[in-house]
């Protein structure tokens, strides 16, 4: 089926969270809600990216490759 996670959720779902079965599970449950959280403090704050302005790129020459004179 999966990880253990997957099990869990499963089983939780098939006995529609009964009381018992989250008593069971309850430090792997608390667990996992720890790791949600901290990956919630992790995101910024501000959901807008950052805008950049784009550098101006200077024109390129483009000479054919007949072309022979001397460059420097």
């Amino acid at each position: 089926m999966g990880n253990a996670w997957t099990g869990i959720n499963i089983f939780l779902n098939s006995t529609n969270h009964a009381q018992e079965v989250r008593d069971m599970f309850k430090s792997q449950l608390d667990q996992r809600e720890q790791i949600r959280f901290k990956a919630e403090s992790k995101k910024p704050k501000d959901p807008d990216p950052v805008q950049r302005p784009e550098p101006k790129k200077e024109p390129v020459l483009r000479r054919s490759r007949n072309d022979r004179r001397l460059v420097r």
